[in-house]
């Protein structure tokens, strides 16, 4: 029974240690494209930027979707004009030509270098912050060496992992026989 359970932990370590490699690939991949990660109909980002602090600090992880409508008071994230960024900032007026913008941090709305955001460039309304113990302000200040200390501590884990499934089978094996 001990065995088994052992057998079923390196497996339950193996399958976490894969989604957390997806998950920090998918983040990488992300922050090279400048696009947003859609996982599950919900996108998910890395904040970059301290504009909407104290609400959204910079290395926050954002979680938002796309809504019906937006309103004033939404945050709201977005393509910037030039399409080389995406902005998450707050609604502060809606006009018939579209919403203005300013991240709360900012002395001045979003208008002079964005325009009116219409709801074509608008990608969703942020739904839940999560800081996840600081670790998104860690991997926005030292990107490289975090992902270095990620593929060690991986393919460490892995080898790990590996050796005690094989110590399980052969200890079974010898059982058997």
């Amino acid at each position: 029974m001990k065995k088994t359970l052992k057998y079923l932990l390196a497996i339950i370590s193996i399958l976490f240690l894969i989604i957390l490699i997806i998950f920090i690939v998918l983040n990488i991949i992300g922050l090279k494209r400048r696009e947003p990660i859609k996982v599950f109909n919900h996108y998910y980002s890395l904040v970059v930027s301290s504009s909407m602090e104290d609400e959204i600090k910079k290395g926050d992880f954002i979680i938002y979707r796309s809504a019906e409508e937006y309103h004033e008071d939404d945050v709201i994230v977005y393509k910037s004009k030039d399409k080389e960024i995406l902005i998450v900032h707050k609604i502060i007026k809606e006009t018939d030509e579209g919403f203005i913008t300013k991240g709360v941090n900012n002395a001045n709305d979003d208008f002079q270098f964005e325009g009116y955001i219409t709801n074509d460039r608008i990608i969703g309304k942020v739904t839940k912050i999560l800081p996840l113990f600081g670790i998104g302000k860690l991997f926005v200040n030292n990107q490289q060496i975090i992902v270095l200390l990620v593929i060690i501590t991986s393919t460490i884990f892995i080898i790990w992992s590996v050796i005690d499934i094989i110590k399980i089978y052969k200890t079974k094996e010898e059982k058997e026989a």
